[in-house]
């Protein structure tokens, strides 16, 4: 069928691949299977033939095949040498000799843009995404803050207030903004959590129902900063409406082109 999603498989053991993927798959409306042995690669191969991309670990192990063993045994197969396989990189690993693939990506340090552009490339796809189309420009944001009082920038719109408590998410390593946040939620009677990398955040927005995302854009995790974070956020069709500000410490200003719903 002309429109059915297409379908990405990962074989990698690292959970910040997974997230990330997760999202970007998420966000352009394709099917995502992430399995942790080069044998469940090729198990999934032969029961779900209609695979657009694999993105693969060279190094991933499984019944004594690598990674790199299972792309080549791709590749030289009459069944599967079309699909598109690229390695995923981590630190310290080097792509593997020998072995015609598509393309490599080190997620670590490539950024959601630059991870779905390849794997755009070695699919052939255009460069539009799959995504529901943006809100129109005019449409008003739940929340708009630019005023230095943590309490208003976060107090949850009166027409949209939920029956449960209001729950706060802040991304950050900075222990004042946790002292100053966890009395004000309290007093508030709004529920916090509390993460240290964005990634940590994006796990918490996808697992549960969070009604203000605050987040550092200096947050580093894996070579993805907390602004990354926050443009993967707004950039999800499903996530889209959820109101994210960033939340400045001394020195620190908003990054050009963020798209972020206020700072504080």
């Amino acid at each position: 069928m002309a429109n059915k999603a297409l379908r990405i498989l990962l074989g990698d053991t690292h959970p910040d691949t997974r997230t990330v993927l997760e999202v970007i798959c998420r966000e352009q409306g394709w099917e995502f299977t992430a399995v942790e042995s080069s044998f469940q690669i090729l198990r999934m191969l032969r029961d779900a033939s209609d695979t657009a991309l694999v993105m693969v670990d060279p190094e991933l192990p499984g019944s004594g095949i690598s990674g790199k063993e299972v792309a080549k045994t791709i590749k030289t197969s009459g069944q599967f040498g079309a699909l598109p396989v690229v390695f995923v990189l981590h630190e310290g690993v080097a792509a593997p000799e020998g072995v015609a693939v598509n393309g490599t990506i080190q997620i670590a340090t490539a950024g959601p843009a630059r991870v779905l552009a390849a794997m755009r490339e070695a699919m052939g796809v255009a460069g539009e995404s799959r995504a529901a189309a943006p809100p129109p420009v005019d449409e008003a944001p739940r929340i708009v803050a630019t005023t230095a009082s943590p309490a208003a920038a976060v107090a949850p719109a009166p027409a949209e207030a939920p029956a449960h408590p209001a729950r706060i998410l802040v991304a950050d390593t900075v222990a004042s903004a946790r002292a100053v946040l966890e009395p004000l939620c309290e007093r508030q009677g709004w529920e916090l959590t509390v993460v240290e990398s964005g990634f940590q955040a994006l796990r918490v927005v996808r697992d549960t129902d969070v009604d203000v995302v605050l987040i550092n854009p200096q947050l580093q995790a894996a070579g993805v900063s907390g602004a990354d974070i926050a443009r993967t956020i707004k950039s999800a069709a499903q996530f889209r409406k959820l109101p994210v500000l960033f939340l400045l410490h001394e020195g620190g200003a908003v990054p050009e082109g963020a798209k972020v719903d206020g700072a504080v």
